[in-house]
């Protein structure tokens, strides 16, 4: 091992080998590096030792030079020193910084575009990771409307309630028609009749819910 050198010679000789290598061990100390060069094979057989605590020991001395001083003078084993020096290298964070919140314009513009396709206050805010509350002032501040919330909060009783009003007067209108609808050609007729059964399909719809209510 390199303080067990007690030729001076010999010591510079194994010195000037490691100075000569290109960097079998990187500075962040990896656990093991492959290395087959000629420098480290004959430092190795010069002290007697593995070539493995060679490239211990050059790891460390590029990494800590304090520390590779008291592996010269014995007072850390190869194995030590290198832990003591690994300890020390830099870590590379594993966790990327988490990215920046949006300003208040990239805000709107979110809530612009989510409330446009639909989305509700609490989708948007969960979405921005923001208050129900803040989404609806910055929506009120940049003149968004949040159509959603609106449908969802409207007074169910009262549609149905003007729907079912609308339709009787409708009802009383439809029996001042004559039975004979002259005047009205073929292609506007089957237009008026596809937009009327449309029309029924939410009504009979609606009327089977009601009854389902009224039933229980």
């Amino acid at each position: 091992m390199l303080p067990a050198l007690s030729e001076e010679a010999r010591k510079r000789q194994v010195a000037g080998l490691m100075r000569g290598t290109e960097s079998p061990v990187s500075a962040d100390l990896p656990q093991r590096e492959t290395d087959t060069g000629k420098a480290v094979e004959v430092a190795a057989r010069l002290l007697g030792i593995g070539a493995t605590n060679i490239r211990y020991a050059q790891a460390v001395k590029k990494a800590a030079p304090d520390v590779f001083e008291k592996l010269e003078s014995g007072e850390m084993t190869v194995d030590t020193a290198y832990k003591v020096a690994k300890h020390r290298a830099p870590k590379t964070p594993s966790i990327e910084a988490a990215p920046a919140k949006p300003d208040k314009a990239e805000r709107a513009a979110v809530i612009a575009r989510m409330a446009e396709s639909g989305n509700r206050a609490t989708q948007i805010s969960a979405h921005l990771g923001i208050s129900e509350q803040l989404v609806n002032r910055i929506a009120k501040e940049n003149g968004i409307q949040i159509f959603a919330d609106k449908t969802h909060r409207i007074n169910v009783q009262r549609v149905i309630e003007e729907t079912v009003n609308g339709l009787t007067g409708y009802a009383i209108g439809l029996q001042s028609i004559p039975e004979n609808l002259t005047g009205i050609s073929p292609e506007q007729a089957k237009e008026w009749a596809e937009s009327i059964l449309e029309s029924m399909k939410p009504l009979k719809h609606l009327r089977a819910r009601l009854l389902g209510v009224a039933h229980g």
